[in-house]
């Protein structure tokens, strides 16, 4: 069928390209051949004028000659002078004659009369007293005719006819007359006013060619007038019309031609183009019926919609439906539906042409979804509505969602949603009613109070039993927790073992005693795993709300410094925090890491660690060049004693005291350096990872002694990259865009560390230039045994692609993790079950100068 349909599109062309040329073919040649008949016409009643002109010359001069000899004298004293008045006389009446001779009965020549206006001539006066043989004619004395004679003159270099006779053949003794006519200067003269230059011909006397005037084309159209008298000659005229440079029937024939495969091409134009929109309409009918979706087209009809078009799966999802319902107008459709308020949107898009979606529920049992996605466009005159079951896509986004705004192990809220409910309540209006204000009395309701716990003795149940342990103690303690909690009032997980509450609307005395409930519950409480059994307790840090707080963090920092308070008071116990506590110290112990905090950043105390972030899309060959190394930089802070401080203890102790600016410099600047001091190694890396922390991200400061270091390092600013957390980016958006603007113009990368953990959407990674996504170890960690981990992963790591980013899987701890983290394509993994952090001085060929503290 396509191979028929294929001839018939280049085969009915050709033939239509056939038949159009053959009809200008000979449409052409008629022209041709009316033309040449033209011509020759032409050519025929020219060449009769120039005989009939020709000859009526002949005669007229012929006949002057014969007058003159009639009216000789036959006395006359002086006949020379009587010859030449008269020769004169008709010389100049009758043009023609170059000379008139007259000689006496021997023949002699007595005279000869010129033209007044003849320069030259075959005969003059210095032939007097010669003979008339010496003319080259030879007259006969009892001749009644003329005689003739045909002569070319070297003196005029024109082909000269000489007739003559006795002017009395019976009285030979009067003597002769001889008249010569220049035959080229008599036929260009008539010639050129009866012919002109539109012919061409040629006269010929005795096979010798006397005037010409062009050249012949052999071409069928030369006509020949034969032997025709002039002067007592015989003679033949050939002439032919000229060709113009209009040929009508050759331009007709080129024109036709090019015609013919225009409107063939054409032809075959319009036969393919509707053969590929019937195919078209094939493809798109069979696509349409094979699709998931189901496609409907709706004809504008008196301010409603008819349907006039569906495919086979909209015949399936209203499965069940009376047929009349479905050819009903659509404004009945959508009230069957439960969507009467999607009518006014289709119109919208018949009117502007914009299209429009949404996403709809549907509340009746008339159709199977419960979620289906609404798509609207107008289609020249028709709007196609498509419409797709998103009922599993809706709950998954829902899951994702939830997952997005909850912690992963306890199914609390995370930071990220707690601190947006927390700025909720900061924004609402407390300001009660006038008329119940009264003047001098406080009546501003009460916001709530925030608690911040702290879990005690959780790191040993993590070092004794591992994290599968602590797993189960959040989970036991966070539903403990939740049992001390009203429905409206708020619990989330923070941080590892840190949780927050939020009792909405209640005075301080009120949650004293309800926090004394929950530490007698928690005192009771017992954790056993593996036979083992942990008493835990609880330091809980206690503000209460104020509503003229600057931020939430503000209000998180301050619960934080009391909660810290309470463990430095004996801990499972809260701490009121109240504005004159501000400048809460920590224990002992905390000034000892302080105070190597300190030394370290004056004595260069800290030490370089490094842990390797492996490719898992590894796609090289042999003949490629090995793959580069990756690691990110690890920072490892050593007390007194010389025992490495765990970086959860300084890096927030740094952080409360604002050193963390100062410790990020130290790390950006000695890992350039270690980097400078190692030029062989730096072809070898890839990617340098460097954290930085929400403190230095808005420090303009620290942000120009980092791109001073950067531009003084021969470390191509290509190969540092700088990780941000994602909660740190969010909550310092703005300073977070300039920093990472600042840097990258300067050639450097960056990646979104524990990416996943604490976002509701993923709006926030559209609006920040990063190169990588790290995706949090919460999710990566238990991926092979829980589904919902799996997918978390496989949406950031997707998500993350198509915005052109690459992933990074933290926490990889066994190589079926790394297995899953393949199938996904993830694109780099780190983790103990890829490398563990090791000095960096191990990495390169480095040895750092430590200073002791």
């Amino acid at each position: 069928m396509q191979k028929r349909v294929k001839h018939r599109v280049y085969g009915l062309p050709v033939v239509l390209f056939l038949f159009l040329s053959m009809l200008f073919v000979a449409a052409g040649v008629y022209l041709e051949r009316d033309e040449k008949r033209v011509r020759i016409s032409k050519a025929q009643s020219v060449a009769q004028q120039v005989k009939i002109g020709l000859e009526v010359f002949s005669n007229e001069r012929i006949q002057a000659i014969q007058n003159l000899m009639r009216t000789w004298p036959t006395f006359q004293p002086n006949q020379v002078d009587w010859f030449n008045a008269q020769a004169v006389s008709l010389m100049g009446m009758q043009r023609g004659f170059s000379s008139l001779t007259f000689a006496d009965s021997n023949q002699v020549i007595q005279w000869v009369a010129l033209p007044t206006n003849t320069l030259a001539s075959r005969i003059d006066n210095t032939l007097h007293g010669d003979t008339l043989e010496r003319t080259g004619l030879f007259v006969s004395a009892q001749k009644e005719a003329l005689d003739s004679t045909l002569v070319y003159s070297d003196v005029t270099e024109h082909h000269h006819i000489l007739v003559g006779r006795a002017i009395s053949p019976q009285e030979p003794e009067h003597g002769y007359i001889v008249a010569g006519f220049d035959v080229q200067n008599i036929l260009g003269v008539m010639l050129g006013e009866l012919v002109g230059p539109q012919f061409n011909f040629v006269l010929r006397a005795n096979d010798e060619d006397l005037y010409s005037s062009g050249s012949f084309i052999d071409d069928g159209t030369v006509v020949t007038v034969d032997s025709f008298p002039f002067i007592e000659r015989e003679f033949t005229l050939s002439m032919q019309s000229i060709a113009g440079s209009y040929r009508p029937g050759l331009l007709l024939t080129i024109i036709g031609l090019f015609m013919s495969a225009l409107a063939s091409w054409i032809f075959h134009k319009q036969m393919q183009g509707a053969v590929s929109l019937t195919v078209s309409q094939q493809r798109y009918q069979t696509a349409s019926d094979a699709s998931l979706d189901a496609l409907l087209i709706y004809q504008p009809r008196d301010g409603d919609f008819a349907l006039v078009e569906a495919n086979r799966y909209s015949r399936q999802l209203f499965h069940g439906v009376d047929e009349n319902l479905l050819s009903a107008p659509l404004s009945e459709q959508l009230a069957m539906l439960g969507h009467s308020e999607l009518l006014p949107k289709i119109l919208h898009v018949i009117e502007s042409g914009e299209p429009f979606e949404q996403y709809v529920s549907i509340p009746s049992d008339i159709i199977s979804p419960d979620w289906i996605k609404v798509q609207v466009v107008k289609a020249a005159d028709t709007i196609a509505l498509t419409v797709r079951d998103v009922t599993k896509e809706h709950a998954l986004q829902e899951e994702v969602a939830f997952q997005a705004n909850h912690d992963q192990l306890t199914g609390l809220l995370n930071r990220y949603a707690f601190d947006n409910e927390l700025k909720d309540i900061l924004s609402a209006d407390t300001t009660p009613p006038e008329n119940i204000a009264h003047e001098g009395e406080d009546v501003a309701k009460s916001l709530g109070v925030m608690c911040f716990v702290d879990m005690d003795r959780f790191k040993l149940v993590n070092d004794s039993c591992g994290h599968p342990a602590g797993d189960k103690l959040l989970k036991e303690v966070s539903a403990l927790f939740a049992q001390h909690i009203g429905e409206s009032d708020l619990l989330a997980r923070i941080g590892g073992d840190e949780f927050c509450f939020i009792y909405r609307g209640q005075s301080l005395e009120e949650v004293k005693k309800r926090l004394d409930r929950l530490l007698d519950a928690i005192s009771s409480y017992r954790f056993v795993y593996d036979e083992k059994l942990f008493f835990v307790g609880a330091s809980i840090g206690v503000i209460e709300i104020d509503p003229n707080a600057t931020s939430a963090a503000d209000l998180i920092k301050a619960a934080d410094n009391a909660c810290y308070k309470a463990k430095h008071l004996g801990r499972n116990r809260y701490f009121v925090y109240q504005a004159k506590d501000a400048h809460l110290a920590t224990n002992n112990n905390d000034n000892d890491v302080l105070n190597s905090l300190h030394n370290a950043l004056q004595y260069d105390g800290f030490e370089l660690f490094s842990q390797a972030i492996v490719p898992l899309t590894n796609s090289l060959n042999v003949f490629q060049q090995p793959a580069l190394e990756h690691f990110e930089i690890l920072l490892r802070l050593s007390n007194k004693d010389g025992a490495l401080i765990s970086p959860g203890l300084f890096i927030p102790l740094a952080e409360r005291h604002g050193l963390m600016n100062k410790v990020d410099l130290w790390v950006v600047e000695n890992t350039l350096k270690a980097l400078d001091a190692s030029p062989d190694y730096l072809p070898k890396i890839g990617k340098v990872a460097i954290n930085l922390s929400g403190i230095t991200l808005g420090d303009e400061i620290t942000l120009h002694k980092i791109v001073e270091y950067v531009e003084a390092s021969q470390v191509p600013a290509n190969k540092i990259c700088f990780e941000i957390t994602e909660t740190t980016a969010v909550t310092n958006l703005n300073a977070a865009k300039l920093f990472i603007s600042t840097l990258r113009a300067l050639g450097c990368r960056f990646a979104l560390d524990d990416f996943g953990a604490g976002m509701s959407s993923f709006m926030y990674l559209k609006n920040l230039d990063v190169d990588y996504v790290k995706i949090d170890g919460s999710f990566v960690r238990n991926m092979v045994n829980d589904k919902i981990d799996r997918a978390t992963v496989k949406a950031i790591n997707s998500i993350a692609h198509s915005m052109g980013k690459e992933t990074v899987a933290e926490f990889v701890g066994d190589n079926e993790t790394c297995e899953a983290l393949r199938t996904l394509r993830v694109d780099f993994g780190q983790g103990f079950a890829l490398d563990k952090p090791k000095p960096l001085s191990h990495r390169i060929s480095w040895t750092p100068n430590l200073a002791s503290a």
